[in-house]
């Protein structure tokens, strides 16, 4: 697949929580037989599998969204958290607003147009703009915008301005299934917590959801007296360190929330 397939993919269209609701209530089935448009369905399953509850070659559902589905009517936040985590690694353009846009930014959707084309050089605008329209409408039709305030629609005039936020208000097991996930893309179990907030960090509970130090730092401390043990710390000094079980997956950390959040 090259960058131009890989970017712009999804027919400026966006995973919709509605979509979504559907997808979990009939399953893969849903993406045969259903009532939107050929294009939609085709993003619609580009997005699931970024998000990696399809998969990519046999088309059903995941071991992931099986579990993910059991939890989406109690929490859908987490769900979306989680659908957010695995999208960083698997979208490009998710990947690249993440790295790019800064917590606090304010931009319309022809600044992100702009800045995305000086990651870009050689795609067309068009390539481009189609992008940006799909990450846009994503934010507009989902909990990522205006509850997890990861892309605030703000409507001024005819203009659309998308604000990069951010939250605490994020569930201890969403910071848990982020350090996990990065560890299986960085290859290692052990964190310092000053890093999880570098810029050249992949991914994890600051980048990809806005969450402060302090209250991350209150968050593992939680994590660590649970019974779970899920992770182990040492905030002491300037050297705070985190270390994650060997044993444990990310996937596991779903099945932990599977029974956690009643």
């Amino acid at each position: 697949m090259g960058v131009r397939v890989g970017i712009d993919k999804y027919f400026r269209t966006g995973l919709r929580d509605a979509w979504l609701n559907m997808f979990f209530v009939f399953g893969d089935a849903w993406l045969q037989d259903n009532n939107i448009s050929d294009k939609q369905t085709t993003a619609l399953t580009r997005w699931l599998v970024d998000a990696e509850l399809v998969n990519p070659k046999s088309k059903k559902t995941t071991p992931l969204s099986k579990h993910l589905k059991k939890i989406y009517a109690r929490n859908n936040l987490f769900v979306w958290a989680v659908i957010w985590n695995n999208m960083y690694y698997n979208s490009q353009v998710v990947r690249w607003y993440n790295n790019h846009i800064n917590w606090g930014s304010i931009n319309s959707k022809n600044e992100l147009e702009k800045e995305i084309s000086l990651v870009y050089p050689n795609l067309t605008q068009r390539t481009l703009s189609n992008a940006i329209n799909a990450i846009v409408n994503m934010f507009d039709n989902s909990p990522l915008g205006a509850e997890l305030k990861i892309g605030v629609i703000e409507k001024r005039r005819k203009k659309r301005y998308i604000k990069k936020i951010g939250t605490d208000s994020i569930h201890p097991l969403t910071v848990a299934y982020s350090l996990y996930k990065v560890a299986e893309h960085v290859g290692r179990r052990d964190f310092i917590v000053s890093e999880l907030y570098s810029k050249e960090f992949e991914g994890g509970p600051y980048k990809l959801f806005g969450v402060s130090r302090d209250k991350l730092e209150r968050v593992l401390r939680g994590l660590q007296e649970d019974k779970e043990q899920i992770l182990r710390v040492d905030l002491v000094a300037d050297l705070k360190n985190i270390y994650l079980r060997d044993d444990l997956s990310s996937l596991d950390i779903v099945k932990i929330a599977e029974t956690k959040l009643r």
